[in-house]
C-alpha cells in the first residue's frame, strides 16, 4: 500500500494493495474520448484546467462532511467550480491507467490549495488554474474510505516486481511537506485506519532510528498481528523531510 500525508496527518492519497489499474475505453486513433460531448472534460495526469474559486472549504461544511475531510483540515482546501480545461496532457499513454474522472462544466471540486497557482481576479470573480492530481474531489468522486483489512497472499517487492510486470506508475503532487508511506499489509494490518498508523509513526520515530530499540517495536507489531489474525512479514519505507 502507497499512502502519503500531509504535515497534519491527513491523508492525501492512498493506492491499496492489489488495486487493479483502471482501464478506460479508447478510440480508433488509440485516444481517450473527450467529454465534451456531455457537457464536460475528461481530467486525467498532464491536463490542467481552468475554475473559478467559490472560497475555502471551511465555508461548505455540508460539502466537507460528504468528503469526510474533518474540521481541522478544510481550511486547507478551496471550493472551485470548473469551467474548461485549459491543457491537454502531453505525458506517456501509459498514464492511462491511472485514474481518469470526468468533470461536468460548472461542477464543484475541492482541491487542495498548494495545487492551485496563483489567484487571477476578474471583477467580483477570482479564477485559478491547477493540475490533475488524485487529491482533487467532487461530491461525485469522493475519496474512498482506505479499508486495512484487505491483504493478500503474497507480498510484491522491488525489484523482482518490476521485472515482472507487478507495478503501477502514478504520477502526482503533492506538498513540498508531505509524507509517504510504501508498506506489505503485515504492516498496515497492525493498525486499524491510517490515522492510528500516522500516530505509532511520529510516536515512536526517534525509536525506529535507534538499532537497539528499533528492534523491540518490530516485536510488538507482530504481537499485534498475532492477536488479530495472523503473524506476517513486516515491512515499510517512511519518507518525510528532513
Amino acid at each position: 500500500m502507497f499512502l502519503a500525508f500531509d504535515s497534519n496527518g491527513q491523508v492525501l492519497a492512498c493506492n491499496p494493495a492489489n488495486q487493479k489499474a483502471l482501464r478506460f475505453p479508447v478510440n480508433k486513433a488509440g485516444l481517450l474520448p473527450d467529454a465534451g460531448s456531455s457537457g464536460g472534460v475528461t481530467f486525467g495526469p498532464g491536463d490542467e484546467v481552468l475554475a473559478r474559486s467559490l472560497g475555502s472549504l471551511t465555508g461548505y461544511p455540508n460539502i466537507a462532511e460528504t468528503l469526510r475531510i474533518r474540521t481541522e483540515h478544510r481550511s486547507k482546501w478551496l471550493v472551485c467550480q470548473i469551467l474548461d480545461k485549459c491543457r491537454r496532457r502531453t505525458t506517456s499513454d501509459n498514464l492511462r491507467q491511472a485514474d481518469i474522472i470526468t468533470i461536468r462544466y460548472r461542477e464543484r471540486a475541492v482541491v487542495p490549495k498548494y495545487l492551485a497557482g496563483r489567484t487571477v481576479q476578474i471583477g467580483s470573480s477570482n479564477y485559478v488554474s491547477f493540475p490533475y492530481s488524485r487529491t482533487i474531489r467532487t461530491v461525485k468522486n469522493p475519496a474512498h474510505a482506505v479499508d486495512f483489512n484487505r491483504h493478500g497472499a503474497a507480498t510484491a517487492v522491488l525489484p523482482d516486481h518490476f521485472y515482472s510486470g507487478g507495478w503501477t506508475y502514478l504520477q502526482d503532487r503533492f506538498p513540498l511537506d508531505a509524507e509517504f508511506i510504501l508498506c506489505s499489509d503485515g504492516f498496515y494490518c497492525c493498525f486499524k485506519d491510517p490515522s492510528e498508523l500516522w500516530s505509532w509513526l511520529k510516536e515512536h520515530q526517534e525509536d525506529i532510528h535507534t538499532p537497539s530499540k528499533r528492534g523491540g517495536l518490530i516485536d510488538g507489531l507482530h504481537h499485534r498481528l498475532r492477536q488479530q489474525s495472523s503473524d506476517d512479514d513486516i515491512s515499510f519505507v517512511w519518507v518525510y523531510p528532513r
